[in-house]
């Protein structure tokens, strides 16, 4: 098996993924896929901390649930939306959110991943959401 040569290649610092889960379990089970896939992340149970975190400007993608009881991944995300319009935001949602399409469109996520998550599912929405981003910065 042949490896790539990366002796010279310049160090590149992995994303910073926040998963928002009221249920620490979830929480902790998706950081160590994360970890596993090669991601930094952490975990915050609380949605209104979450967003202080976004103020921070510390995170490159949200990764949150949908259905919470203080506040659901939608209202998160619109939270998110205000202190960084362009982060990329995946919604984990065990339930299908009633949206009607046009909704969609509105919507202050770029993906929706379906509970269970596979980590490949995982990965992809996370390099496509990331390149979109980029891309919509030049």
């Amino acid at each position: 098996m042949n490896t790539p040569d990366t002796t010279f290649a310049p160090q590149q610092s992995q994303p910073r993924i926040l998963i928002v889960d009221d249920d620490p379990s979830v929480s902790s089970v998706m950081g160590q896929v994360l970890e596993v896939l090669g991601y930094s992340s952490s975990t915050c149970g609380d949605p209104a901390e979450a967003v202080a975190q976004f103020r921070d400007g510390s995170f490159d993608v949200l990764l949150t649930d949908y259905r919470m009881p203080a506040m659901n991944g939608i209202e998160l995300s619109q939270q998110v939306r205000k202190c960084n319009a362009s982060v990329p935001i995946i919604l984990m949602s065990g339930y299908h959110p009633t949206m009607e399409e046009n909704e969609m469109h509105l919507s202050p996520f770029d993906m929706i991943l379906e509970k269970p998550i596979e980590m490949e599912s995982l990965d992809r929405a996370i390099k496509s959401t990331l390149q979109s981003n980029k891309s919509n910065c030049y």
